[in-house]
């Protein structure tokens, strides 16, 4: 951190330090709004029941794969991204008579019967749907527009430091 401390000192009023400030706010509310899409959608999970029956075996269950699952669409999706797709991403390994392991992208739903896939990818196709009509996604659409206008303008501050070599003023490592 010197070299922070050393700028800061050269360049106290630079809108370096609001645009970090805001970083780490944002940063913070990102959170909070992950946190509270997960809740949401693993109560409304719960409360559809679809997949309330279903036992797996070697994970920390379906819900919880699933809940893992759209939230991270819903990131990947508010930052403009691709996300997993339910027709390409879903792998199945059988393991024995009538049992597979189920993996949607990088959430392992554990070892299930084979006749549940079908329940979990309705449930998924459902609840994938409605995600951008969500007020927590466009929030964190928003959060995600906002840190990258920051990392525009902290990109923009630290280059002209960085090309130009020279800062203007004194800090206590300054040789002269």
């Amino acid at each position: 951190m010197p070299l922070v401390l050393g700028l800061r000192q050269h360049m106290p009023r630079s809108p370096l330090w609001e645009n970090l400030k805001k970083w780490n706010r944002t940063l913070i509310e990102l959170t909070e709004s992950e946190s509270m899409i997960r809740t949401n959608l693993q109560q409304e999970i719960e409360t559809d029941g679809r997949l309330n029956r279903i036992v797996s075996q070697g994970a920390n269950g379906v819900i919880l794969a699933a809940v893992d699952v759209l939230v991270h669409q819903v990131k990947e999706w508010a930052r403009g991204r691709e996300g997993l797709k339910i027709d390409r991403d879903i792998h199945i390994e059988k393991t024995k008579e009538g049992r597979v392991r189920m993996r949607y992208g990088f959430s392992r739903f554990g070892e299930i019967e084979e006749i549940q896939i079908q329940t979990i990818k309705a449930v998924l196709i459902d609840f994938e749907s409605g995600l951008k009509d969500r007020s927590e996604y466009l929030e964190i659409e928003g959060l995600f527009n906002r840190v990258g206008r920051l990392k525009t303008n902290i990109g923009e501050i630290l280059t002209v430091v960085l090309l130009r070599r020279i800062v203007p003023g004194r800090c206590k490592f300054c040789p002269l």
